[in-house]
């Protein structure tokens, strides 16, 4: 009847189905849709955090927590360094030794090396500081046992970039009396952390503006300024703190710079101490195995400029290339570094290649080296 009444009164007549149950629809509609939402973000944040473990591999920034099973701690200018007198615990499946002056050797250095001996001093990342190797497998402690009338200082510091290592040589070697320093830079790896302010923990940052070198962050902070969410959340770290990628073709010119930059500024600290300086360059085996382009075009465009200003250069890429196509993916760990027989191998070639510095032990290729792992 009251539509018939609608009708006679030319309106139109009411919705069917308007009233409480359509609003119980939407509102279930929109909870639905509001859990599916919030099951697909957990998924992806437990997805995440079992790709990246740790939320700084996305952000590259963390607060310092100093566990006495780490062999490093903060250090207000260069990020951290190597703790002083540190010793793995017995159970530890890899042992790390430093000592009073924290370097990676067992034994501490005097101001002056004893009578008829030359000092050698070895910069670099975890490479030189050996990591995933034992404190004789590493590449220093291999030089050491090459080398006849040279003590090696292992002066590698894990996650270092280029400019680190040249600030720790200027601190570490304060009082001590060098002959000789190695620089052993990673590619690609090295060269570009050194415009970061961080690298999985806060670090001084380099760059060149106006052909002069510019070194920020200092002193670093200990503890990360990210806010809650970005230090805990591994998808909002992902959506919007995730680290800016400076390792790319285009900005190898740009990057490459403040290498140079930095090698010139550890030859004048050379100079002042009467060292000679030699610069090798390496790959990072992994990627070397993975043909990745960006680390031979790193090689080709550094070389060729560290050539040009005249530093004593080890191009030590070609040599790897070789070496692995040969023995293959057993030189390396499961953590992308050297084996022994790898470091073994690695100094056998740099000794071969450093003329003057003492008289070589023991012949080049293999010998003395540990078999290749099975």
């Amino acid at each position: 009847m009251l539509i018939d009444k609608a009708k006679n009164r030319g309106q139109p007549p009411p919705a069917a189905g308007r009233g409480p149950s359509t609003r119980r629809k939407k509102a279930f509609i929109i909870i639905a849709l509001s859990l599916g939402v919030a099951a697909a973000l957990l998924l992806l944040e437990i997805s995440l955090r079992i790709i990246f473990v740790r939320v700084e591999k996305i952000t590259g920034a963390t607060e310092w927590s100093d566990a006495d099973s780490l062999p490093d701690e903060y250090h207000p200018t260069l990020g951290w360094v190597l703790k002083a007198g540190f010793r793995s615990s017995p159970n530890d499946s890899i042992r790390v030794t430093t000592n009073a002056q924290r370097f990676r050797n067992a034994v501490d250095f005097p101001a002056w090396p004893a009578d008829g001996l030359r000092r050698l001093a070895v910069l670099g990342d975890s490479f030189v500081f050996g990591e995933e190797v034992d404190d004789e497998h590493t590449l220093p402690g291999f030089l050491q046992a090459r080398l006849t009338n040279v003590e090696v200082l292992n002066l590698g510091v894990r996650g270092y970039g280029v400019g680190q290592m040249v600030l720790w040589f200027e601190e570490a070697a304060r009082g001590l009396h060098v002959d000789d320093v190695l620089l052993v830079i990673t590619l690609p790896s090295d060269p570009f952390r050194d415009p970061y302010p961080y690298y999985f923990r806060n670090k001084p940052s380099f760059s060149v503006e106006k052909e002069a070198l510019q070194i920020d962050n200092v002193p670093v902070p200990a503890a990360s300024a990210q806010s809650f969410l970005l230090r805990h959340s591994f998808l909002v770290a992902f959506l919007f703190g995730r680290v800016r990628e400076v390792r790319s073709p285009e900005r190898i010119e740009e990057v490459l710079a403040t290498t140079a930059a930095l090698c010139e500024r550890l030859r004048e600290t050379c100079r002042a101490k009467d060292a000679r300086l030699w610069v090798a360059l390496i790959g990072a085996p992994s990627w070397i195995l993975q043909g990745e382009r960006i680390l031979f075009e790193s090689q080709r465009v550094l070389g060729a400029d560290l050539v040009r200003r005249g530093f004593m250069t080890l191009d030590l890429v070609p040599w790897e290339v070789a070496t692995l196509e040969q023995e293959g993916a057993a030189l390396v760990r499961p953590g992308g570094h050297f084996t022994p027989r790898g470091n073994c191998l690695l100094a056998g070639e740099i000794a071969r290649r450093l003329p003057g510095l003492g008289d070589s032990s023991e012949p080049g290729g293999d010998a003395g080296c540990p078999p290749t792992a099975r």
